[in-house]
């Protein structure tokens, strides 16, 4: 079962499934789709940690194979569209190739720049920052909403 972070996901609007133990992950990822989770609570903005891991690269594959495990799973076309209202954050998944397949998956108004602050070491952030501010398939305007436009536009708060 998928389980809040420290704050009240209700009411905050945010719910971390990275808080989750990591086999449980990708399985949880998946029930937040198959379940239709953000179908059912339209106004829940759930954000995926690290490029949201496995989960663009295989997306196709997860929502072809779901009425193998799910009969009553919705259509491969619904659920890649649940997939892609997820968010996702950027530390240590802003490499060339992650990159290209995160925003071709996601488009760049779903990702948001993070550091995994304090968890990674200072010198390895840094070097994944690099890496996203030097990747040349995004616009100027689209650094600027990963950097900080895409936060600011989920969290108004944040701005003042």
């Amino acid at each position: 079962m998928c389980t809040a972070a420290s704050c009240c996901w209700r009411r905050a609007r945010i719910f971390r499934p990275t808080a989750i133990p990591s086999p449980d992950r990708r399985e949880c990822r998946g029930k937040l789709a198959h379940l239709r989770i953000v179908d059912r609570y339209p106004g829940a903005r759930i954000i995926l940690a690290h490029g949201g891991g496995f989960l663009p690269y295989a997306s196709h594959r997860f929502v072809e194979l779901a009425h193998v495990f799910r009969p009553d799973a919705a259509n491969p076309a619904d659920m890649l569209t649940s997939f892609q209202r997820f968010y996702f954050d950027t530390p240590l998944s802003s490499g060339p190739a992650a990159l290209q397949s995160l925003q071709a998956f996601a488009g760049s108004g779903h990702i948001l720049f993070g550091s995994d602050f304090p968890y990674t070491p200072a010198g390895i952030a840094a070097s994944f920052s690099v890496k996203l501010d030097a990747y040349d398939g995004l616009t100027a305007d689209e650094h600027r909403a990963i950097s900080h436009g895409n936060v600011w536009a989920l969290f108004p708060h944040l701005t003042a």
